[in-house]
């Protein structure tokens, strides 16, 4: 499972992504602002608690947040930040260099974003259970599990390219349509306040 995150410039508050899963656009994401430079340690321009995570390539598993006291996916061996996740949440103060999602973008806040999460947790979900499944099976045929074998990543990638948005178009998330755009800039807490540290929460 390829999950590719296609980072547009920051604003002065966030950054917007498309969010891509095995080449299909699934929705979008929303991290802090990009500090990023090229050659340097993360210690050298990295501002706690408001910054986005390096480009690169990064292993996703599932595991108990103790914060939010329930499974989320965990991104591993992010230089320089520890405790980083998927999750739900609409703007920059629902994150501390984690990756939110959502179904639209309203200016500097994603929306739909708790059905969006619901959709990427479950087929990474299913993507780390072949994953399993392939291990406890014969390895005698490895060319029949190979797609099976391919773990979970996170691949972050800055890209500028002009044009507006577009709204990912799911018949499923048709009925509440006209409340997400009625919430617009509007921010929806819906885990309550990230905890402080290198991420957004410890677990």
């Amino acid at each position: 499972m390829e999950i590719t995150v296609k980072r547009r410039p920051s604003t002065l508050a966030c950054t917007i992504s498309e969010l891509w899963v095995d080449g299909s656009l699934e929705c979008f994401s929303l991290e802090d602002v990009v500090r990023e430079r090229a050659g340097e340690r993360v210690s050298a321009w990295k501002v706690p608690g408001d910054t986005a995570i390096p480009a690169g390539r990064y292993r996703v598993v599932i595991t108990p947040s103790a914060r939010f006291k329930r499974d989320l996916p965990l991104l591993l061996d992010v230089p320089g930040f520890a405790g980083i996740r998927l999750h739900p949440g609409n703007t920059a103060a629902d994150t501390e260099g984690c990756l939110l999602v959502g179904d639209n973008v309203v200016g500097d806040t994603v929306t739909g974003s708790r059905s969006a999460f619901n959709r990427l947790f479950d087929q990474i979900e299913e993507a780390l259970g072949d994953v399993q499944s392939a291990g406890e099976d014969n390895q005698t045929d490895k060319g029949r599990y190979a797609p099976a074998w391919k773990h979970p990543v996170v691949d972050l990638q800055h890209e500028d390219r002009s044009g507006q948005i577009e709204q990912v178009d799911h018949a499923a998330h048709d009925a509440d349509a006209d409340e997400r755009a009625a919430a617009g800039a509007q921010r929806i807490a819906e885990f309550g306040t990230p905890d402080t540290g290198s991420g957004c929460h410890q677990s």
